[in-house]
């Protein structure tokens, strides 16, 4: 894939300044290195870029604009630029239209999908957005799992729980078993009553997980809601020899002692429902 020289060396050198630099001290300099060489359109972006970082919202807008009006050849990477800040400060409508700018001069940018895609979601357009983050998906030589993971929200924010439960398989396809990925996963298919399939979710991370009792608490949920009384009990009763197997220290939390009186609770309940599986 290839970009504008120039444009992609200034963003990258934008980028390390951001990343190494304390944001007052770099600012400084380029408000210097501007008053020198007013003329010069990458001094404007990576100062741009400096603002957006101190979160300078009207600072970082003019210097992107001022980019891209002194030099044509930065017009894509500073309507990039100010699409992030726009996105970052709130204004999703903004972030859409610069991005838009941006890809109408290259549309091979992962990132401007990207930003695209959360803009769109962020004002409900809930399927196109998650055409532009497939978009950025499969340009990226790496996505990110965020990637997917917004992919996926946005599917099911559209009413489309089957398309976003896939994307996050997706996800698995390529990173592995990730339990942010599996627990989106498990909480759709709760809601569309798909149970199996939440169980065998369930067991895949447990399987890799270091503690279990978690793990066997959420078993127990899904049992319960599927009608499964004595099986969300037995999980239960797994769920507490798995915390009296802690150390003291594990046992003595809050979160340990507030799972721990839930799964009494369910304990608690009456018999076993009569014909449940198992």
């Amino acid at each position: 894939m290839r970009y504008l020289g120039p444009v992609f060396v200034s963003v990258a050198i934008a980028a390390a300044v951001c990343a190494h630099e304390p944001t007052p001290v770099g600012i400084d300099r380029f408000d210097r290195a501007i008053i020198r060489s007013p003329e010069r359109a990458d001094l404007w972006l990576r100062r741009a870029e400096l603002h957006r970082s101190a979160r300078n919202w009207p600072q970082a807008r003019r210097d992107f604009h001022q980019a891209g009006r002194l030099d044509a050849t930065f017009i894509r990477a500073a309507q990039l630029g100010l699409a992030r800040a726009e996105l970052e400060a709130g204004a999703p409508a903004r972030a859409a239209a610069a991005a838009e700018m941006s890809l109408s001069l290259d549309p091979r940018q992962p990132e401007a999908w990207r930003v695209r895609g959360l803009a769109l979601a962020a004002l409900e357009r809930f399927d196109e957005a998650a055409k532009m983050l497939g978009r950025a998906i499969t340009l990226s030589p790496d996505p990110a799992p965020d990637l997917f993971l917004a992919r996926a929200r946005a599917l099911t924010k559209a009413g489309r729980t089957a398309a976003a439960i896939a994307s996050l398989d997706d996800a698995t396809g390529v990173f592995g078993v990730l339990v942010v990925m599996e627990k989106e996963a498990i909480a759709l298919e709760r809601e569309r009553g798909a149970y199996a399939s939440a169980l065998a979710r369930v067991d895949r991370i447990a399987t890799r997980a270091k503690r279990s009792e978690r793990w066997w608490a959420l078993r127990a949920e899904i049992h319960l809601e599927r009608g499964a009384a004595g099986d969300a009990r037995s999980a239960a009763a797994a769920a507490l020899a798995a915390i009296e197997s802690l150390p003291p220290r594990h046992q003595s939390t809050a979160a340990t002692r507030a799972l721990a009186d839930r799964m009494k609770q369910m304990l608690a309940t009456g018999p076993a429902d009569a014909g449940e599986s198992s």
